[in-house]
């Protein structure tokens, strides 16, 4: 890890946050060998090239929030699933796809079930707390996790415009955490939806 700090900037808004760096690629990981031995076509590796090295340097540079659109059927997912093997071993990955009824309830239980399948294989230790509140237990193991964590929200689109301001200030107190970094997968993303910094990138047909 590493001391460092960065500058947030959203229009007229700067944050300024002084914290640890995680790792969340693995440095010696050798591309070429993943794309000879990858069970993603090879062509469409070489085809999204240009987009793959953008998610690899989001990964390892400072942006907090990645957004990848692109139409249906591009390989949005493919692309980012590939990326995956470039993480460190360490890397908690947390994914949720979301539908027409997700809330933010749905996305905090599927996190916490991953959790707890964590906990048991001996990856994480779980958080000593007593609590009914479902909401501060799932806060108090990010918070407790001392390794880079990636969470990934697929179908982004999907999701009603009334459910989406909750999910959306539950990303931007994700932002805030010095090992966490958020990767938002959507069709489109609508002009002033995402108010928070953040990083694009579009899947070509």
């Amino acid at each position: 890890m590493q001391l460092f700090k960065i500058n947030l900037q959203n229009n007229s808004k700067s944050i300024n946050i002084i914290f640890m760096k995680y790792s969340f690629t693995d440095n010696s990981v050798d591309i070429k060998f993943i794309q000879k031995n990858s069970t993603f076509n090879q062509y469409f590796i070489e085809n999204n090239s240009n987009q793959i090295n953008e998610i690899c340097n989001f990964l390892d540079g400072n942006e907090k929030l990645l957004l990848i659109n692109g139409f249906i059927g591009t390989g949005k997912t493919s692309v980012c699933e590939y990326c995956l093997n470039f993480l460190d071993t360490n890397c908690i990955v947390l994914k949720y796809d979301c539908f027409e009824t997700t809330i933010l309830d749905d996305i905090l239980l599927g996190f916490f079930d991953e959790f707890r399948k964590l906990s048991v294989l001996g990856k994480i230790k779980p958080p000593k707390i007593k609590s009914d509140n479902f909401a501060k237990k799932i806060n108090t193991y990010f918070e407790s996790i001392e390794k880079p964590i990636l969470v990934i929200i697929n179908s982004f689109e999907e999701i009603l415009k009334s459910n989406k301001p909750e999910i959306i200030e539950f990303i931007r107190h994700l932002m805030r955490m010095s090992n966490v970094k958020v990767i938002l997968i959507s069709r489109a993303f609508k002009s002033g939806e995402i108010d928070m910094p953040n990083k694009k990138v579009t899947i070509l047909a």
